[in-house]
């Protein structure tokens, strides 16, 4: 991972690392995707799926004035937009399988 590290730069860096950060914190809280729907379908249980609204709600308050505000601490912000191609449909087909495998 390190030689990872040196050869991105600093912010791409800091990217991997708040990223692997919400990931140990995700899988050491339980918090599972595909989990809560599961147990919404089969047992009725909609704690899970409340947690996960709950998660998007703040995520769109947290965003929504940063991006309509165009600027965060002097820096340009706007949303990503990119183009659909044969390597994005791959992609979240591969991401598709591994979130049923990871259940």
């Amino acid at each position: 991972m390190t030689a990872c590290l040196a050869l991105a730069d600093g912010r791409r860096a800091a990217l991997l690392i708040v990223g692997l950060l919400l990931g140990v914190t995700l899988y050491h809280c339980s918090f599972g995707f595909s989990a809560a729907y599961r147990r919404l379908i089969l047992r009725g249980e909609v704690r899970a799926i409340r947690a996960q609204l709950l998660m998007l709600a703040v995520a769109t308050l947290a965003f929504a004035p940063l991006l309509a505000q165009g600027e965060f601490l002097g820096r340009p912000l706007s949303g990503a937009i990119a183009p659909f191609g044969v390597s994005m449909f791959f992609g979240a087909f591969l991401f598709g399988i591994g979130m049923q495998l990871g259940g």
